[in-house]
């Protein structure tokens, strides 16, 4: 079943990729572009892909580097009373609609000197390394679909050491208006893993966001709720985060 899926994954991104094949020549003629974004949060509590990490609020900063189609980015996250920390790093190309990405989530217990960055792999190791696949949305289509595979580091099975290969599958809904927009977001593990112990529903959204700006800064201020229904888990939080991007052409 999982290399079906897996199969299926990439099948995707091979067919998405193919029918943009025209569109990737064109681009490639354009004058190269530079961009950075800034992004910092400060949320009520973590919670990802319908697990929550801490009981305090947590403060999440974001950098990216883009040039044309890639993107070289570094997403943080640690709460206040230290006791959850993770970094992650990760390289995306986008054509048209489409992202592809590889992300490295690093992710340490709150006992200091009990893990080391630098230990990529092996028993030991507190990273995990997923593919992802993007579907950004267009006017046919406004819904942004994920796929994402753990492939490698600690994201194994507890008795015979082998890799799960944990499957995350999301819809996202976005509906915009001025300074407000409100969304829905449904997310599906197709196997045991780290996401739970079978396939299951494990995240559901909505969540509303207020955008003020100032100057060049943007300041959103959002709300959500999240249901996790595989471990029957009710979060509602909410936060404050501020955003600045600059391009040079």
């Amino acid at each position: 079943m999982l290399k079906k899926l897996l199969t299926g994954l990439f099948l995707f991104v091979i067919t998405g990729f193919s029918l943009l094949a025209s569109e990737t020549e064109a681009v490639s003629d354009a004058k190269p572009s530079i961009s950075l974004f800034a992004y910092g949060e400060l949320v009520s509590t973590h919670v990802w892909r319908g697990g929550k990490s801490g009981n305090v609020p947590a403060f999440e900063p974001m950098l990216e580097l883009s040039r044309n189609d890639f993107t070289l980015g570094s997403w943080a996250a640690v709460t206040f009373d230290g006791l959850y920390r993770e970094l992650d790093l990760y390289l995306t190309y986008s054509v048209g609609d489409f992202t592809l990405g590889l992300y490295d989530y690093y992710c340490p217990p709150a006992e200091p000197g009990v893990a080391d960055f630098s230990t990529f792999s092996g028993p030991d190791t507190y990273h995990l390394y997923s593919f992802d696949a993007v579907y950004q949305g267009s006017a046919k289509l406004p819904v942004k679909l994920t796929a994402s595979v753990m492939m490698y580091g600690m994201d194994v099975d507890a008795e015979s050491g082998d890799a799960n290969f944990s499957t995350y599958l999301e819809a996202v809904y976005v509906k915009k208006w001025e300074h407000w927009s409100a969304g829905a977001t449904l997310g599906f593990t197709t196997h045991q893993g780290i996401y739970a112990n079978k396939a299951a529903m494990v995240h559901t959204e909505l969540n509303v966001k207020r955008r003020f700006n100032y100057k060049e800064i943007s300041i959103p201020v959002f709300a959500k709720t999240i249901y996790n229904p595989y471990a029957d888990k009710f979060y509602l939080l909410g936060g404050v985060a501020f955003q600045l991007s600059h391009r040079w052409n």
